[in-house]
């Protein structure tokens, strides 16, 4: 959820406020193409979503759930949601405050 809204204020700001794209990976096609930006953004943010609930169901039907290596994985796994979760929210704050600043 937090990636759409990574994605809608982006849009936002490229579109209505001449911001610029952060990644240096898609910022050129922000800038050119929108739509291909959108299937970009939003495509990576739903797999990586996919991929996280993936694990979580691989790492539940894991036999030794008991087990020190089982709960290491878990915890690996909250530890990585957790940091895309915060980067994400940062980067919303971010497009945000530029979008803030833009309207002032």
């Amino acid at each position: 959820m937090i990636g759409s809204i990574d994605w809608l204020t982006t849009v936002i700001g490229i579109a209505y406020f001449r911001a610029v794209e952060g990644n240096p990976f898609i910022a050129s096609l922000a800038n050119t193409n929108l739509l291909a930006f959108t299937v970009v953004k939003l495509g990576t943010a739903f797999f990586v979503a996919l991929l996280f609930y993936q694990v979580e169901k691989i790492l539940g039907k894991s036999q030794d759930e008991g087990t020190k290596i089982s709960k290491g994985r878990a915890w690996l796994l909250r530890g990585l949601q957790a940091a895309s979760a915060i980067v994400l929210v940062a980067a919303v704050i971010n497009n945000i405050s530029v979008i803030a600043n833009a309207m002032a």
